[in-house]
């Protein structure tokens, strides 16, 4: 299943999802994700917080370093915006790529996830990178996750999953 939220809020709670695609516009707040398996995420937020998931790609434009607790096999990209203009951007702004980006820094903007305006949009920071794993104390990376950098634009291969509905929530 493909879903999409063409929206922003304060804060998302995503829970017990498996097995579909969620693309969430800016939230203001912070994303809490629990009992989610084999899903891939597109989001932008202040905060994410995961608990007790396996098996998530999640594409991220984050202000503070993940945090996860119970988790595997999760992988953080720092490629949201890119994503997100490649599988919903296209269907939602007729093809306009310009007005599309645009829209998305407004977003951002609100969601105070970008320095300013004059910047053209310029980013903050994006922390994905700076996983913080609750249940690994040790020196040595977590086994619980990756963090995959790159400088290609990624494309998810929906035929991943089995299910191709779509749905907007």
């Amino acid at each position: 299943m493909h879903c999409y939220r063409r929206q922003s809020f304060g804060t998302i709670n995503c829970i017990s999802l498996s097995n579909c695609f969620l693309y969430l516009y800016p939230v203001t707040g912070s994303i809490f994700i629990q009992d989610c398996n084999d899903c891939t995420i597109y989001l932008a937020s202040q905060q994410i917080r995961t608990h007790d998931s396996k098996n998530l790609k999640i594409h991220a434009m984050v202000a503070s370093g993940p945090i996860i607790e119970g988790c595997s096999g999760i992988e953080f990209f720092g490629d949201y915006s890119e994503g997100m203009w490649d599988n919903v951007g296209r269907r939602v702004s007729g093809g306009n790529e310009d007005d599309y980006l645009i829209s998305m820094r407004n977003m951002m903007l609100q969601c105070t996830l970008l320095k300013d305006a004059t910047k053209s949009g310029e980013l903050k920071g994006n922390q994905f990178h700076s996983v913080k794993d609750f249940n690994w104390h040790k020196k040595q990376k977590s086994p619980h996750f990756d963090v995959v950098v790159s400088n290609k634009k990624k494309k998810t291969k929906h035929s991943e999953h089995s299910d191709d509905s779509e749905d907007e929530l």
